[in-house]
């Protein structure tokens, strides 16, 4: 089942992101989120940039969010980036594609989001893969913009219209 992310579910957001954090590559945050970091997270995805959570018999293996796409200061940007994450255990599984169906629904219902983009880290063929298949085309590369794990990472950028 796909719903909106409660309160209650930050834990297991956490446990989620955080396993990419300290073990792969589409974060290039080095340090795993704190409880209150995850809390101002959650916060800041209420309304017009949503979170969601893909839950099976009461777990909660992966979630989505849009956020604003371009400076943090108040701008013109009408781009909802997307953001996907799946447990380790579900991955394979077509979670990741039914969060990606139900993240570009939740877009079409803003009225400030006319398109979606996506960074993701070269080489993640499966994200590339599942951009491609929902609709995105390729928007450009960045090479060498982290270093993560003892080694340079380029990204990949992905848009469709909102629409």
């Amino acid at each position: 089942m796909i719903r909106k992310a409660k309160i209650d579910d930050i834990s297991a957001l956490l446990e989620i992101y955080n396993e990419n954090i300290l073990n792969g590559t589409a974060s290039f945050e080095e340090s795993a989120l704190t409880f209150d970091e995850g809390k101002e997270w959650f916060t800041d995805h209420q309304g017009e940039y949503p979170l969601i959570v893909f839950e099976k018999g009461n777990e909660l293996l992966g979630f989505a969010s849009l956020s604003p796409y371009g400076r943090q200061r108040e701008t013109a940007y009408c781009c909802g980036e997307i953001s996907i994450y799946v447990s380790t255990m579900a991955q394979g599984q077509g979670v990741g594609s039914r969060l990606m169906d139900a993240i570009i629904e939740e877009g079409k219902q803003s009225s400030k989001i006319r398109q979606l983009i996506s960074v993701i880290t070269d080489g993640n063929q499966g994200s590339i893969h599942l951009h491609e298949k929902k609709g995105f085309s390729y928007g450009g590369r960045l090479e060498n913009v982290a270093e993560k794990q003892e080694k340079m990472l380029s990204v990949v950028f992905y848009q469709r219209e909102c629409t």
